[in-house]
């Protein structure tokens, strides 16, 4: 594979590259005009999600960032066609205001760039064997006739094959359409029990000699690998040993000699599997001009947008570079498809719309790469880009390819959930939960915690997945899905859908789920401060700040639940601690029924209020959160940071008078027309 530099200098920019929107090739620039396209507060509703505005979130400047590599992941997978770099030990993301998509977000390191390069080089080899794939891979073992020999093999060592020898072993394939194939086949000498000479192996495809190599005994392998050009249908491979000749003293009769004929024994030969892999361009002149289409096709979808002239010669040159040197066209077009993943077209989230210092309108490509990362953290499918193509994603409305139709479409798609799932786990910092205390000893704690957070994860996901359920509905929610070893844990029944009705058990909505009750302890006590301070950033959008330092924890025993009612007010009397403490309390002590392994338990009796709402009980604390103006507003904030990648506030949210109970689905569809995702302006200008 090309080393990294090798990879970044063949797919970086260069001073004399011409904009891909200017590309001679014919590539037409689809810059949307001006904003009439894009819907104003007085058009009303124009759809079914209600969107009816573009200009109430005012966009944010464009900020060059890397991908995360939770959106690497997926874009590497959804353009490979298979899981990738599963086992690579990425760094872990920075977060900025919660998300690691925020546009501030994502410096690299030394061992980022590392990562990259092995995943990059994976991924190359993953998607070459799909655009040049393996019309036959078998193992010796399952070969068609052995001439004579009645014994294929003595058994499997190391994934190779013992071989008894005697004539020419065989298979025949099917080419599926006429084109270049290669051959190829690992092999093994270690040592000759009979016959003392080193080997020699000739590959053979329809009786034409394609490759040849010497085995020698010293246990290294070897691989032969020819390169044919074949008419589609049947063909046969063939695989010649050429060795010592034996003496008469190493004949061997397999079953004795009154049942076959005679053969002898290369007991140190072994084979690995064969391969046939094409078919994939003609390796005439235009050989590389054909690969270097192929390839700058795997480029205009991972880059996100067409792929200029000059990229093109310089994607044709890594394949010509390769070729150069070998005949396996199949390392020609993963070396290339590496350096398509090692470009910073690929790895960073980059504008290229030609705008001023005013808002300006994403053009068509880069506004269809934004909308895959936001709905998918992936790369545009081959529908959504059609639509960039045709110029008419940056209208909300245009015979199913205008901007409210593709987010429909895809909002319908699994690869949404993916999304919604990395949402709430990082709205919720749900990561969090496998660094609290397990509920119970041994792994069975270890495995509760990692249930508790993907129980809220299954709340969440199925609220955004509901096109009419709203943000605050999430509060209520009667429903809950925990896996059946949390569900023994909590003492909750289960049906047949492995939903549990937590209304009636007394823990309905988000704030009874379990994982949010033991990320608000401190070791095996619960801390009404911690989940208080949750309530307040997470529902509230406003967090209290830190405490000073000289203030005095709570203690670490705590007798009976009418303890902490006490501290807490110990706590409120002290001016310097009530400012606080008196928002930090009433939601903290409304969720001590809930004990630190995430239990119910018999609440502590208190009296409190906050922002004149009594508080004497968790469903006091729900009904506050959900009869207050700003809770929708902070829950819907959280969306749109996620959403545009930018921070975005309740504030200005509730200053579009837009919100109004909408539900989660036509929040996000009303955000993403606005023009808070679809326009831009330059770093350093305000809106």
């Amino acid at each position: 594979m090309p080393s990294l530099l090798l990879a970044l200098l063949a797919c970086s920019p260069s001073s004399d590259d011409v904009p891909w929107d200017t590309d001679p090739d014919g590539v037409a620039d689809d810059t949307p005009g001006d904003d009439s396209d894009l819907p104003s507060d007085t058009d009303g509703d124009t759809d079914i999600l209600g969107v009816e505005g573009s200009d109430a979130l005012a966009p944010g400047p464009h900020v060059v960032r890397r991908l995360s590599v939770r959106e690497l992941r997926h874009a590497l997978a959804d353009l490979v066609g298979v899981e990738v770099a599963t086992d690579v030990a990425f760094p872990t993301d920075v977060r900025v205001a919660g998300f690691d998509q925020h546009g501030e977000a994502g410096p690299v390191s030394d061992l980022l760039v590392e990562q990259l390069d092995r995943a990059a080089e994976e991924a190359g080899e993953a998607w070459a064997a799909r655009a040049f794939p393996a019309v036959e891979r078998s193992a010796v073992a399952s070969w068609d006739g052995l001439h004579g020999c009645a014994v294929p093999a003595l058994g499997r060592d190391d994934d190779m094959w013992a071989v008894w020898v005697a004539d020419p072993l065989v298979r025949s394939f099917t080419a599926p359409a006429a084109g270049t194939y290669v051959v190829q086949l690992e092999a093994r000498y270690r040592h000759a029990e009979w016959g003392s000479e080193d080997g020699h192996l000739v590959l053979r495809v329809d009786g034409t000699q394609v490759t040849a190599d010497d085995l020698y005994q010293d246990d290294r392998v070897r691989t032969l690998r020819g390169v044919v050009n074949l008419t589609a249908g049947p063909h046969e491979v063939q695989v010649h040993y050429v060795g010592g000749l034996p003496s008469e003293d190493d004949f061997f009769y397999p079953g004795g000699t009154e049942h076959l004929p005679l053969c002898y024994l290369a007991s140190g030969l072994a084979y690995g599997d064969l391969e046939v892999r094409g078919p994939a361009a003609s390796r005439g002149a235009d050989a590389v001009d054909v690969l270097g289409d192929v390839v700058a096709a795997l480029a205009s979808r991972a880059w996100r947008r067409p792929v200029a002239a000059a990229e093109r010669t310089r994607l044709r040159t890594v394949v010509a570079e390769v070729l150069a040197h070998t005949d396996d066209v199949g390392f020609a077009l993963a070396s290339a498809a590496q350096a398509v993943f090692l470009s910073p077209h690929f790895l960073l989230v980059l504008d290229t719309t030609e705008g001023g210092t005013a808002p300006y309108p994403l053009d068509a490509h880069s506004l269809a790469a934004r909308l895959a990362l936001a709905l998918w953290s992936s790369v545009p499918d081959d529908a959504l880009r059609a639509c960039a193509e045709a110029g008419t994603l940056t209208q909300l409305d245009a015979a199913g390819c205008g901007l409210l139709d593709q987010v429909e479409r895809m909002v319908a798609d699994a690869r949404f959930l993916r999304t919604v799932e990395a949402f709430a786990r990082q709205w919720l910092d749900l990561d969090a939960v496998a660094a609290s205390t397990p509920p119970v000893a041994g792994e069975a704690g270890t495995l509760l915690l990692a249930d508790m957070a993907d129980e809220t994860v299954a709340l969440v996901t199925a609220h955004l997945d509901d096109p009419g359920a709203r943000p605050l509905d999430l509060l209520t929610a009667p429903r809950s899905w925990p896996s059946a070893a949390l569900a023994a844990h909590e003492g909750l029944v289960r049906d047949g859908d492995g939903a549990v009705d937590v209304a009636a058990a007394g823990r309905a909505g988000l704030l009874g789920q379990a994982s949010l009750h033991v990320m608000g302890a401190s070791g095996t006590l619960s801390s009404p401060v911690r989940r208080g301070i949750q309530v307040l950033d997470k529902l509230v959008c406003d967090p209290p700040d830190p405490p000073p330092q000289n203030v005095p924890g709570l203690p670490d025993e705590r007798p009976t639940p009418s303890d902490i009612v006490e501290q807490l007010a110990q706590h409120r009397a002290n001016p310097s601690c009530a400012q606080c403490h008196d928002r930090i309390d009433p939601p903290g002590l409304a969720l001590e029924g809930f004990g630190a392994d995430g239990r119910q338990r018999t609440p502590p009796v208190f009296e409190l209020e906050i922002e004149g709402h009594p508080i004497t009980s968790y469903d006091d604390l729900v009904d506050w959160l959900r009869t207050r103006p700003d809770t929708e507003a902070c829950m819907a904030s959280w969306l749109a940071t996620h959403q545009t990648g930018r921070t975005v506030t309740p504030e200005e949210l509730q200053a579009t008078g837009w919100l109004d109970g909408r539900s989660w689905q036509a929040l996000l569809a009303r955000i993403l027309a606005t023009q808070a995702f679809t326009h831009r302006t330059r770093p350093g200008v305000a809106p």
